[in-house]
């Protein structure tokens, strides 16, 4: 146990926290600034944030400008409702545009799904810390890594985007290895690693690691995880919302206050489509339709009962996404649809 406490030590006192990019930070905002339509999916499976981000940027774009800092050449601060801050390093921004988890106008959507994605991890290790059967007293030096130090985090960050499978799960011996590699490519040194695995390989923290992985799946790369929609209810809640789900009944009355509160501009809110279904668009085809995926709801017109939506790819169907179903359709082919208020 002194063996692990001194390893854990080591790196909070000894590893810089932050690794720099070594480039100035390019614009944070593109020609559109904070609006839906800058905001373009990647090849990352993350519709559900991505949506979410373009209804909140619709709505109550001053709302992220204002979770949004720039603390220094090479880094960005993002502040989360609760208070909690996460430090964005540029090269992590960077990491996610090159490889092409997001395509939007400017870095700002890159940095906001960096940082709720940190803020997620770093959730989820603690925990899964507080899962193990190890002394409080070890318990708390390892929490305090944790909290006040991004190494350990982007070792794991990397190690789950390598090792998660399409479904959300994770082979606990395989993330371990991966880890370890992670950890020793960013220069912990094998005595250190050794004493780290030795903590963070009990089962019970993989085990729960493992569970809060399969439940944000998507933010780590697994396109078909499960249950991905608490994603939407998560994104919205984190910047202040009170967020309501609306279940899609037969008759499509009992969707209109919604729907009218949407057309308002007040209520953010972002639909997931079944994983079955399709119907044809008032122009005549189905190049709308994905299954098990989430838009962001634009609008509603009453005097034509017809839901405007954005596809967050940007360009599926036609120009910028955008679309409109007829709300017979639109509750035919959806399960559920979050609205949130500020």
């Amino acid at each position: 146990m002194v063996r692990i406490a001194q390893a854990l030590f080591s790196i909070v006192v000894l590893v810089p926290a932050a690794l720099c990019a070594g480039q100035a930070v390019s614009a944070l905002y593109g020609a559109q600034g904070v609006s839906y339509a800058g905001v373009r999916q990647g090849g990352l499976g993350s519709c559900y944030f991505h949506a979410s981000i373009a209804a909140l940027a619709r709505t109550y774009p001053d709302l992220l400008r204002g979770a949004i800092q720039q603390s220094g050449p090479e880094t960005f601060v993002v502040s989360f409702a609760t208070g909690a801050k996460e430090i964005v390093d540029l090269e992590d921004v960077q990491y996610a545009r090159e490889h092409g988890f997001d395509h939007s106008d400017g870095l700002w959507v890159a940095v906001l799904l960096r940082g709720y994605g940190q803020a997620t991890l770093r959730n989820a290790l603690l925990a899964s810390v507080a899962a193990t059967s190890y002394p409080d007293t070890l318990k708390q030096l390892v929490t305090a890594m944790i909290q006040q130090n991004n190494l350990l985090l982007n070792a794991y960050d990397r190690a789950i985007r390598t090792t998660v499978e399409q479904s959300g799960s994770l082979n606990g011996t395989k993330l371990i290895e991966t880890v370890d590699h992670e950890m020793s490519a960013l220069g912990v040194p094998i005595m250190v690693r050794m004493q780290v695995n030795q903590f963070l390989g009990q089962q019970s923290f993989v085990e729960t690691l493992a569970q809060q992985v399969q439940a944000n799946g998507e933010l780590f790369g697994a396109y078909r995880a499960i249950g991905q929609g608490g994603i939407v209810r998560r994104v919205l809640e984190a910047f202040g919302g009170k967020v309501s789900t609306v279940g899609f009944q037969a008759d499509p009355q009992d969707l209109k206050p919604a729907l009218r509160l949407i057309h308002s501009g007040k209520e953010p809110a972002v639909a997931g489509s079944r994983p079955t279904g399709g119907a044809e668009s008032p122009a005549g085809d189905m190049n709308w339709w994905v299954p098990s995926h989430a838009y962001t709801v634009l609008d509603y017109d009453e005097s034509t009962d017809m839901v405007t939506l954005r596809n967050p790819w940007g360009d599926h169907p036609g120009q910028d996404g955008v679309f409109q179903l007829r709300t017979v359709d639109f509750i035919r082919n959806y399960e559920f649809m979050n609205l949130a208020s500020y």
